[in-house]
C-alpha cells in the first residue's frame, strides 16, 4: 500500500519523518489517493501518547496539510478548463445542501457531502481564501478531536492495547461521519435525485 510506503520512507528519520510522512499522507490522500491518514494520525500519537503537545503538533501538520491536496485539486480544475456544463452541475448540487457556498468546506470534514472539494472552489468560483481557512478550521477539528480521543484512550489502558482501541475509536468517528453525511444527503433528497437523474 502506498501508505505504508510513504511512511516506510520517513519513520526512520525520528519525530521529523513522522510529521514529514503524516503530512505527506495527508497531501496524497487530499489529491485523491486514499491513505486513510487519520489511522497513521494514531500511529504516530502512539510514539509520544503521554505528550498532547505531540498529539496537537500532528492535528496542526494534517491540517496544513491538507490544503495542499486542495490547492492541487484547484490548480489542476483550473488548468483543464473544464467544460461550463461541469460547474453548472456542481452548482445544482450544491443547491441542495443546506450550506452553498465556502463554509461548506467546514461541514464537509464532519460529513463528507462534496468529493474533490478544491474543483468545486476553482469552478464555482469560491473565494480561495475563505475556502483555505473554513478546510483548515474543520480538519484543524476533526484531527484535533480524534488526538483527545486517542489520548484518553492511551491514559486510561495499557499501552499495547490503546492503540488497537484508538483505532477503533477513529473507525467510528469516521464511520459516524458518513453516516451523518448520508442523513442529510437524504434530508435533501440527494439520494434519491441521484437515482432519478443521470446528471447526478
Amino acid at each position: 500500500m502506498i501508505g505504508e510506503e510513504i511512511v516506510g520512507s520517513f519513520t526512520s528519520f525520528g519525530e521529523m519523518g513522522m510529521l514529514a510522512a503524516l503530512a505527506l499522507l495527508v497531501l496524497v490522500d487530499g489529491a485523491g489517493v486514499p491513505t486513510v491518514p487519520e489511522v497513521w494520525l494514531v500511529f504516530f500519537f502512539g510514539a509520544h501518547p503521554e505528550t498532547f503537545a505531540w498529539g496537537l503538533t500532528i492535528a496542526i501538520v494534517a491540517s496544513v496539510a491538507g490544503l495542499g491536496g486542495i490547492l492541487i485539486q484547484y490548480s489542476l480544475a483550473r488548468f483543464a478548463r473544464l467544460p461550463k456544463k461541469v460547474g453548472r452541475v456542481m452548482k445544482r448540487y450544491t443547491d441542495f445542501l443546506i450550506l452553498h457556498d465556502e463554509r461548506l468546506l467546514l461541514l464537509n470534514k464532519a460529513a463528507p457531502m462534496i468529493p474533490y472539494s478544491g474543483a468545486f472552489v476553482a469552478l464555482l468560483g469560491w473565494d480561495l481564501k475563505k475556502s483555505l481557512a473554513y478546510s483548515f478550521l474543520g480538519a484543524l477539528g476533526k484531527t484535533t478531536m480524534i488526538v483527545t480521543l486517542t489520548y484518553f484512550t492511551y491514559g486510561g489502558l495499557a499501552r499495547e492495547v490503546a492503540g488497537w482501541v484508538s483505532i477503533v475509536v477513529v473507525g467510528c468517528v469516521m464511520g459516524s461521519s458518513l453516516v451523518f453525511s448520508l442523513i442529510l444527503k437524504r434530508k435533501y433528497g440527494l439520494v434519491t435525485s441521484a437515482k432519478k437523474s443521470p446528471t447526478f
